[in-house]
């Protein structure tokens, strides 16, 4: 299991609404921060223009638009904010949400697919408020074309094959990313970067259950402790000890949703050295108790 994994795993990601978007003549979609959560818009036709941060961006046919932490944005059918739009109208369709606007064929068509995920996770903070990027040759465009074809082949099973298709979709996303636009990272993903940092990072993630004293961690990539510490506040800007406690904590949330042992186990298994003090740590960073976060809903 690699970075990646084990950080997904943590993020808890599952699949939202999917919405495929057919759109003409003059359309403006709003979107606005969700804690949380992750949209990516896919334009598998025609053309828009995103406004974000100030900013406007002009996006075309392949482009993938990934918003990790869900941040306030804005597309439409032309450059400038338009004074008068089409009504938009939704319909469910199968596996779909059909977003239309216009009477006419489409000039713009778009799949905006939403996700959920623990919003403590770190993989999401350590990646850009905003990726962008072009699907054609990458394995992306594989993947866009199944979508398309779900979208427009009423089949069996179709809700299950888009939510995990989807999810797909959102890995492959961060693996390229990850890959090609790795001057574009924070925190614990650019730590990863440090090749003094990565073996330890690593064994974090797979143990962070282990008695790790810093000390320790230095040792154990051949570093004096002030050197650890300062390269962890360079490229992470937490403290070694601090950073295992929130990997620690991030663990026992993954397993308080995906297994039905106690909370004492739980937080035992997950480096804890009792129940009382798991309790405090947990409501202190995620405002619930761990036995309140079990039944919390994405």
């Amino acid at each position: 299991m690699d970075i990646l994994d084990r950080l997904l795993a943590f993020a808890q990601i599952s699949a939202g609404i999917s919405v495929k978007c057919q759109l003409q003549g003059d359309w403006q979609l709003e979107n606005p921060h969700q804690t949380g959560q992750a949209i990516a818009h896919i334009i598998s036709y025609g053309q828009a223009y995103l406004q974000h941060n100030g900013k406007t961006h002009h996006l075309k046919q392949g482009d993938i638009v990934f918003f990790p932490r869900f941040a306030d944005h804005t597309l439409r059918s032309q450059i400038q904010p338009l004074t008068s739009k089409n009504a938009v109208n939704h319909e469910q369709l199968g596996a779909f949400t059909l977003t239309q606007a216009g009477l006419s064929q489409s000039e713009c068509d778009m799949f905006c697919l939403h996700f959920y995920y623990d919003h403590q996770a770190e993989l999401m903070e350590s990646l850009p408020e905003m990726i962008v990027f072009q699907v054609a040759e990458t394995p992306l465009k594989a993947m866009l074309d199944i979508l398309k074809q779900e979208a427009e082949i009423p089949n069996l099973a179709v809700k299950s094959v888009v939510n995990s298709l989807a999810v797909v979709i959102l890995t492959m996303i961060l693996r390229e990313h990850l890959v090609n636009h790795n001057n574009q990272l924070f925190g614990i993903l650019k730590g990863w970067q440090d090749l003094r940092l990565r073996p330890l990072i690593k064994a974090i993630l797979l143990n962070p259950e282990h008695e790790w004293q810093v000390d320790d961690m230095a040792a154990f990539i051949h570093l004096s402790r002030a050197q650890l510490v300062r390269l962890f506040n360079k490229h992470l800007c937490i403290s070694p000890h601090a950073f295992v406690h929130k990997i620690r904590l991030q663990k026992a949330a993954m397993l308080l949703k995906s297994q039905a042992g106690s909370v004492l186990s739980i937080a035992l298994s997950c480096g804890f050295q009792s129940e009382p003090h798991f309790i405090t740590a947990f409501k202190k960073q995620y405002c619930v108790t761990p036995s309140q976060y079990r039944q919390l809903n994405p």
